[in-house]
């Protein structure tokens, strides 16, 4: 009998075992079928690419028309969302002894009521030329000046003075009293982030 037993077990063993090994396989085979459909509907072999915008926004610019050829990793729309609005600012390498991350700034932006504040966050690892919208005189240009980029972040700004900043938008700024000129918003158009630049080149920041 315990042999019999025995020869029963073994036999729904191996009955079991065939069962998980079709099952495994049946499961293979749907794997590899959805791969083969993947692959025969990828873009790079149909051809037919489909850009979907990391984030909420307005589209404010559109590059590429339909029809139009555009080489591999060329921006073709810029998405603006207040949202994700900070300032850039371009220091003169002189004054950065005399600024520290934390300091704030009050900022007036045009169309918007009344004054924000902002906090120096960090400076960018890299010195830089000022962007060409910026560049007043000669001596500005990066062949005769460089500048350090530092990122302000807004602290208090309400949703509805969110609504009002506008790309390109004219604004002042002051720190602790010393007016500062600050310039226009401009869109990073790949990383679909807000900006807004400034110049330092004729005002020094004092403590």
């Amino acid at each position: 009998m315990d042999r019999a037993d025995a020869e029963t077990k073994a036999a729904e063993f191996v009955y079991q075992t065939k069962i998980a090994d079709q099952k495994r396989s049946e499961l293979d085979a749907e794997v590899l079928d959805k791969r083969i459909a993947s692959f025969q509907n990828s873009p790079e072999l149909t051809g037919h690419f489909f850009l979907t915008a990391p984030t909420d926004g307005t589209v404010t610019q559109c590059t590429a028309l339909p029809g139009e050829v555009i080489a591999a990793r060329t921006p073709i729309f810029s998405i603006f969302n207040p949202a994700n609005t900070y300032a850039v600012v371009f220091f003169a390498p002189s004054d950065v002894p005399r600024l520290d991350r934390g300091q704030k700034f009050k900022i007036s932006i045009g169309g918007v009521g009344g004054s924000v504040s902002g906090k120096l966050t960090d400076f960018y690892p890299e010195l830089s030329a000022l962007p060409g919208s910026l560049t007043r005189y000669f001596w500005q240009e990066e062949k005769w000046s460089q500048y350090i980029p530092a990122r302000i972040d807004f602290t208090d700004l309400t949703p509805s003075q969110r609504s009002k900043v506008f790309a390109w938008a004219q604004l002042s700024a002051t720190r602790e009293g010393a007016p500062v000129s600050l310039a226009w918003l401009d869109r990073h158009l790949r990383f679909m982030r807000q900006l807004i630049t400034s110049s330092f080149a004729q005002e020094r920041v004092d403590r």
